[in-house]
């Protein structure tokens, strides 16, 4: 109806509208890097990292890979 204004509340009743906004956001993150304080001494990978050391990550590369995303290149909002 034309009386009705969408919210957020309405989002469950459009998942074609909530996947493509997640699709668009994986393939355009908001925010490109993240920034993490490790808060224990650890080991990522092969590297070891101390407590209190700054790690940056970029937010697209595993939005991007296949192993994660069958064909991560293409906009699909029904995954």
């Amino acid at each position: 109806s034309p009386e009705i204004v969408p919210s957020m509340a309405h989002l469950k009743q459009l998942p074609y509208v909530a996947g493509v906004a997640q699709e668009a956001l994986r393939i355009r993150a908001t925010v490109p890097l993240i920034y993490l304080e490790a808060c224990e001494d650890t080991v990522v990978g092969d590297v070891a990292v101390k407590k209190g050391t700054m790690v940056f990550a970029l937010a697209r590369l595993p939005c991007m890979d296949n192993t994660f995303f069958g064909d991560a290149r293409s906009f699909r909002p029904e995954r």
